[in-house]
């Protein structure tokens, strides 16, 4: 969970053979859980509200702005979906709490 608004990258993805990216400003308290390796250097991290579209959502109505008024405006028609990911250096250097689960115990970490 972030600690405080972050700003992080994320991948942009659209019903075509195409990847994009582009950052954000993540607002405290959104929840991530850490799914698989990225690159050597990072990991995939998906949101907890999973990651289908919820156009109610803040942070998704945020980034589907993004997609319609930034450099990928001519294919917003297009838009799948977003995939945060997360590298190494910054899981040492911005304010998370991980929270893990161990049969019905739930037990915290703070990196800073």
């Amino acid at each position: 969970m972030l600690k405080e608004d972050t700003q992080l990258e994320y991948l942009v993805h659209f019903y075509a053979p195409f990847t994009g990216g582009d950052e954000c400003i993540v607002p405290k308290g959104t929840i991530f859980t850490v799914t698989q390796p990225m690159r050597d250097d990072a990991f995939y991290i998906h949101r907890s509200k999973g990651e289908e579209l919820d156009e109610e959502d803040k942070l998704t109505k945020i980034m589907i702005e993004k997609v319609k008024t930034g450099r990928y405006k001519k294919m917003a028609d297009r838009l799948q979906g977003f995939s945060f990911f997360i590298t190494e250096e910054q899981l040492r250097t911005i304010p998370l709490e991980f929270l893990s689960a161990v049969r019905n115990r739930r037990t915290k970490y703070t990196i800073y």
